[in-house]
Parts: C-alpha cells; structure tokens; sequence
C-alpha cells in the first residue's frame, strides 16, 4: 500500500505540517467553557456558552420513562409528559404554544425507556426567558380536569384507540420471535451476543400490549397523574442542560432565581443501569449477509476491542475517522465508487467496535473490499506511520473546533460529558484534553495493543451474485416446489371425476394446523441443521462466515431439510386433520394428510347420529360446532366412519343420490 501521505505533492505536505503545527494554537477546546455543577436542593446543571451561536438549546431530563412503569399504570409517564405543559395561568393555557409564540423554533417533549426530555431552541435574546419559562412550566404546576381531558385525548390521538387488532401487533409477533428464539438453537449471529458474550437479557425491555397503554389513557384521573409527577418531579431527579449564545454569571444567577428555589426532597428514581460484562472471543468476527429485500452492497470492517478506559476509546475512534476521510479521497473523488466513507466506533456495554463502513457499486465490490483490507491490515501490522497519526490528531482538533458553531453539536457534547462521566467515572478525561496532549507514541501504542488479527471484524452485504433480487426468486421457486411436494403427497384425484365437495374442519381449525406445523417443523429442523453442524465440528455462525456461492447451497438444502420436515410432521402429528370431503362417481376421499378412501359399492348402511364424547377419536373433521349431528358410514366389512359435516342430513342424500 502506498500511505495517503507519500501520493500527495511536496507543496501539499509542507502546508498539512504547517497546518499540524499550528492547529492547537489556533483550534478552540469546545470543552474550555462547559460548566457543570450541582444545585443544593440536587438539580444537575450543565451550562456551555459561545458567542457564535444564534440560538440557544435548553433540555430538562427527568430520571423517569416507560421503563419504570407496571401494567395499571403503562403509558402513564408519556401523559405527565403531555401535561407538563398545561397550565391555566399562562396565555392559550399551554406552554408549547407560548414558547413557540414567543419564536421558538423548536419545542418538543419526549418519553423514552429511560428518561422524559422537555426541550425548546430559541433566539438568544430569549435565552433566560425560556430557562424562566421551563422552571415554572416544571415546577409551579396548576392544572385542572379540563386539562387532563384536553390532554388525554390529543394522547389517545397519538397512540390509537383500543382495538381487537392490538392482540395481533408487532409487540404480539415480537413475543412469539421471542419465544421461537428461546425453543431453538441461536441461529442470529450477533457479534455482541456472540463474540462478546453479552447477555442481551440484563436490559431487555418488557413492552405490554398496545391495548394496555390506550385502556389506561382513558381512565387515569388527575389524582393519578399528580402523583406520579410528585414521584418523579424533583430536582435531584433532573438534570438541566443549557448551551449557546448566553451569558454565563447572567445565566447562573437566572437559575439561582428559579430553579435553585425549589425545596429539596426525595423521591423515586429509573435511572439506567451500566454493565461491563464483555469479553473478546480472540477470533475474528466475519460476517456475509445475505441480500435484503431492497438488495443494496455495503461494506465494514475494523477491529473489536473492550471500551474500558476513555483513551484508547477516543483514539480509536479518530483514527477511523480519518481513515474514512482517505479512503473516501480513494473511492468517491477519485473513482466515484462509492457515495461516503464513514468512520465510527460503536458499543454495547463495554464491548466496542472501530470501523469504516461504506456502499459500493457491484462491480466493485470485492475490489474495494480488498482494497479497504489492505489498508487497514498493513497500518496495524506495519506500526502505521508517524505522519498518518499527526495528520489523524489535526483532523479530530478539526472536528471539535468545528463542533462549537452550533447548538445541536454543543449539546451533543454535553449529553456525551454526561454518559462519559457515568461510564467512565473516576478515569474521565475530557476528549479534547486527550487529543491535544496525546503523543504520537501513546497514539501508536494504544492502536497496536488493539488492532490484533484475531479481532479483527469483518461484515458485508452483497446486493446479489447472479441476477438482481435472485434471493427472493430462489425463496418463490423453492416455495413452489414445496407446495408441488406437498400436493403430491396427497390423494391425486382428477377435476373431472369430482362430483361435489364437503368442507368437515373448521378454516379457522386448518390455519391453527398450518401455524402448529410450522413451528414444529421450525424447531425439529433448526435443531437438526445445529446437530449436522456440530458433527461436522462447526457452529451455526459458520454459515455467515462463508461468502457466495457456498452459502447460496446451504441455505438451499437447510430449506429442502424444512421441506421434507415439514411433510413428516404433517403426515404424523397431524394425520388426523380431515379437511374436505370429496366425491367421485365411484367413490367418497376423507382428504388430508393421511386420506380414506370409501368405495360407493362398499357402503353398507348411512345413519345420522347425535354426537357425543365418545366419538372424539372417532369421528373425521373438527369443528367449532362440535356438538353438531355426524354421519356415520358403516361399510361392507363392519368398518364405522363418523365424518362431520355443515348438516349431516344434506350429505347423507348427495351420497345416496351418487349411489343410485
């Protein structure tokens, strides 16, 4: 690989050293002017001014989400939420209008898992208006009824009305994938629950039924909804956030005036919990997906590593960053390959990933890939260069720097001291402050005690390999031939040898079969593919690691393996299920898995007969309607058939007419 640095001009390199050398004169330290501090009664404050922005952002957290709420009260903490901003005292008797009024140009509330946000960005010359405003509209409350009437149904407008179809929403399918994902064998190869051995159940999140949170929207009562806020509405519980154009002693003394007057007091918390339970495998994690339905080629890759000191974090994510910038000069300007280059470290719990992520053309495809590889792997085999690293340090200055001119940055850099502070605790340090003092050998250290070969992370996505959309083709052709199979298994009778058809199985009866047998043959067959694996000495997450054509194969024959599952289990467990009567000019079918077939001239005697409990295992055909009369058919060789039908007595007559 020839390094970014050597292919550009002498006048370019004299002006990127130039550039180097001055950037932590001239780069300003977004984090220089961030003032955190604690109010007596427990309020955190975050307060960062700058004079280039036009607006300020103000943003009140409140330690209280959906999380934090049980089935008689679900959906409770989104309504305090609307109320908030209620009161009758102010103008339109509703905040959100007045703030808005006044020229805000934005004004939101939001209720995650975690937390409730009230935020608002405005002009700077309203910038201790609104941190007025925000103290009274959270603090001095005076709401009636008619507010939670008026509020309540703008809810119920957001979140629906209850309905029968709640029982079958997403959340329902969710439970069932849930369920399916506890019965067989783990076929999601996941590199967090997988390589770094994370337990995805420590923050599962337990949604109820949609139709739990719109029941109880209708029935909370004022009484209700005080005494949650008197819970969850106190200052220790909060933190306040304000960023922009502002002064700061004018700004503090604002919020002495307001916000600090608030009586201390405790109260209940939802705060989230941080765990630090990953692990590396020591083995690289290597992904190919499939095409999706909206097929598209991305490619990332980079290396794992654990997220435990701020650092190597900080490091780790700047040199991907740059990265991103050169081989972006290498892909798009120069070849117009690819739309961007993105560079970015992600994490869950303490497990981490740097990586560069990026679309590329099909026909480049596997010659950009190899070309991202290369570089990648020979700067972290090869000790990558001095120049690269300087250049890696300007470029994040440059980001900061940059990141101070307007408030939705600032308050990204606010809300990031937040969860770093949290996480990292007592080893904290801020960003910039590491990025302005790291040395290039500190900077090398920490990128090859990480960039090993066996964590390295490789994940890709081919938009096909033969034709466009052929993965769906191969799932139709595939589910054609299953029907095909399926069909041929049955009875084979000719159209024109049909004479009349009875339906003895209730529809809803044969759908319930179709689902059984699919989840039966679901669990056989996966656990069966797990087993074949394990013979062969591999796990299911083998078959991710193999690229095209390879993988096309397996998943072929793990659908054919479905196939003839699915035809076992239905011709077994389910070769009581009679669906349909048929009738020929010679004979009656009881058709389903396993048909009977009665020859007209082998009929002895029809009788109807009342059902009873006794004929469960003996009659043909389930119904709803269980207690309905049966047709018995006694033939030649003393052989009894109760078969079930709409009115027993009208089949009765078709088969005697067919008879004569």
């Amino acid at each position: 690989m020839v390094i970014f640095y050597k292919k550009i001009g002498p006048v370019m390199r004299i002006l990127l050293i130039i550039f180097t050398f001055i950037s932590t004169f001239v780069f300003a330290n977004p984090y220089q002017d961030l003032v955190r501090y604690k109010l007596d009664n427990g309020l955190e404050v975050y307060l960062l001014p700058n004079n280039k922005s036009k607006n300020v952002y103000i943003d009140v957290d409140v330690n209280v989400g959906m999380g934090a709420e049980k089935k008689n009260n679900a959906g409770i903490s989104h309504l305090v939420e609307h109320l908030i901003f209620r009161d009758r005292r102010v103008k339109f008797n509703d905040y959100y209008d007045l703030i808005n009024q006044k020229g805000a140009t934005y004004v939101n509330g939001y209720t995650t898992w975690y937390n409730t946000q009230f935020v608002a960005k405005i002009d700077s010359k309203n910038a201790y208006w609104i941190t007025k405003t925000f103290y009274k509209m959270l603090f001095d409350k005076n709401i009636t009824n008619k507010d939670l009437d008026v509020e309540r149904k703008a809810l119920q407008l957001e979140i629906g009305e209850p309905n029968w179809t709640d029982y079958l929403s997403f959340r329902f399918f969710k439970k069932f994938d849930e369920f399916m994902d506890d019965i067989t064998p783990n076929s999601d190869y996941n590199v967090f629950k997988d390589d770094f051995k994370i337990d995805f159940k420590k923050d599962k999140k337990e949604y109820f039924n949609p139709r739990v949170y719109k029941e109880n929207n209708k029935k909370f009562t004022l009484k209700d909804v005080l005494k949650h806020y008197h819970d969850y509405y106190y200052p220790s519980n909060m933190t306040l956030k304000i960023v922009g154009n502002f002064d700061l002693e004018k700004m503090k003394e604002v919020i002495n005036n307001t916000f600090a007057k608030v009586p201390k007091r405790d109260g209940k918390t939802f705060k989230r919990v941080i765990y630090k339970d990953a692990k590396l495998s020591n083995k690289p994690f290597i992904k190919h997906d499939l095409p999706g339905i909206m097929p598209k080629s991305r490619i990332s890759l980079g290396y794992k590593y654990i997220d435990d000191n701020i650092t190597k974090d900080i490091v780790i994510d700047s040199y991907f960053s740059y990265l991103a910038d050169r081989l972006n000069r290498e892909f798009r300007n120069k070849k117009g390959e690819t739309y961007s280059v993105y560079g970015s470290s992600n994490s869950y719990h303490n497990g981490a990933i740097g990586s560069i992520s990026f679309s590329t053309q099909h026909k480049n495809f596997k010659k950009n890939l190899d070309i991202a590889k290369s570089w990648l792997l020979k700067e972290a085999e090869n000790n990558i260069s001095n120049q690269i690293i300087k250049e890696s340090i300007a470029n994040s200055k440059k980001y900061y720097n940059s990141a101070s001119n307007d408030v939705d940055s600032l308050m990204d850099i606010v809300d990031d001291e937040i969860y770093n502070r949290a996480y990292y605790k007592d080893g904290y340090i801020k960003p910039y402050d590491i990025i302005n003092n790291i040395s290039v050998d500190e900077y090398k250290k920490i990128l090859k005690d990480n960039f090993k070969k066996e964590n390295l992370y490789i994940s890709t996505q081919k938009d096909y390999y033969l034709f466009p959309y052929e993965l769906s083709v191969l799932y139709i052709v595939t589910l054609v031939i299953f029907f095909i199979i399926l069909f041929k298994v049955s009875k084979k009778i000719r159209k024109r040898d049909i004479r009349f058809k009875r339906r003895m199985s209730n529809i809803f009866v044969g759908i319930l079969v179709i689902i059984l047998a699919f989840i039966i043959s679901t669990v056989i067959s996966d656990w069966l593919v797990y087993f074949i694996f394990k013979i062969l000495g591999k796990d299911l997450s083998y078959i991710y690691t193999i690229d095209s054509p390879f993988v096309y194969v397996l998943l072929v024959v793990d659908f054919i393996i479905f196939i003839f599952v699915y035809i076992f289990v239905y011709k077994t467990i389910f070769r009581w299920h009679y669906p349909k009567l048929i009738a020929t000019k010679d004979s009656i079918v009881l058709s389903g898995p396993a048909p009977k077939i009665i020859k007209l001239d082998n009929i002895k005697d029809m009788n109807i007969k009342n059902w009873s409990i006794d004929k469960i295992f003996k009659s043909y055909g389930i119904s709803l309607l269980f207690w309905r009369k049966l047709l018995k058919i006694t033939t030649n060789d003393n052989k009894d058939y109760y078969v079930r039908s709409f009115n027993a007595k009208h089949l009765k007559e078709d088969i005697e007419s067919l008879m004569e």
